[in-house]
């Protein structure tokens, strides 16, 4: 069953990683569309970005974000502030770090 479990985990944080690539590819192309709007609107062509980018961007981060966390939990990592728990005492941070697993 573990085995099972783990196999979905890690399938769905896949997921994540190629939905992280597509928000690359779609800013990729957003930015290569802006830039050539630049050049050529001085020869009257106008490049359009694509419609829907900010929205798909938005949508596809919460998602990405969202399927690390079942990974990041099998492998005994939590999602925490850094900059804030780094300065916390040793003692306090082993017990958050207790308190999250």
């Amino acid at each position: 069953m573990y085995s099972l479990l783990q196999r979905a985990i890690s399938f769905w944080a896949l997921l994540g990683g190629v939905l992280v690539v597509a928000i690359v590819l779609v800013t990729a192309v957003n930015v290569g569309a802006f830039i050539l709007d630049s050049i050529l609107k001085n020869f009257g062509i106008f490049v359009s970005a694509l419609p829907g980018y900010e929205d798909f961007v938005r949508l596809a981060i919460s998602a990405a974000a969202l399927s690390f966390f079942p990974y990041c939990q099998m492998k005994r990592g939590h999602v925490a502030v850094e900059l804030f728990v780094q300065n916390f005492p040793q003692w306090l941070q082993r017990t958050l770090d207790k308190l999250w697993l």
